[in-house]
């Protein structure tokens, strides 16, 4: 009975020792390492005229200590973007350039996104906001 006793006893003391190891290792892990912040949280255009262009600069923020490797996909073909991917180091920040471009005879809302993609474990992707209106101009006549 005394030796079950004893034998419990250290696997108890065992399984602290894991637990308090894998503790550890998982604050160091969210400790260090690449997070990056991205500025603004998201697009909100206005109204803009049918034919004409809008601009932003997004900011991404390398908040950890080991380079993140940003890459920015827009998803339709009115959306872009300059450049496209960028490393950025440890506690430095990359600017990219973002165009809307509302096509001629387009009118409404809208609601289209980015893609972007990282090198970060748990935020590998996800998708940037665009918003906005775009109202149609009014054609000229002639007489």
């Amino acid at each position: 009975m005394q030796i079950r006793r004893i034998v419990e006893q250290r696997r108890l003391s065992t399984l602290a020792l894991v637990f308090l190891f894998a503790a550890s290792i998982s604050q160091h892990a969210f400790a260090e390492g690449p997070a990056i912040a991205v500025t603004p949280a998201a697009w909100e255009f206005g109204t803009l005229a049918a034919g004409s262009r809008a601009f932003l600069t997004l900011h991404i923020a390398n908040k950890g200590d080991r380079q993140v490797t940003v890459s920015i996909i827009p998803t339709c073909d009115c959306l872009s973007t300059g450049p496209s991917r960028r490393v950025i180091p440890a506690g430095s920040q990359a600017d990219f350039r973002f165009s809307f471009l509302a096509e001629e005879g387009e009118s409404g809302e809208v609601r289209e996104s980015y893609l972007i993609l990282t090198d970060v474990k748990g935020i590998d992707h996800f998708f940037y906001s665009v918003h906005g209106m775009v109202k149609a101009v009014a054609s000229k006549s002639g007489g």
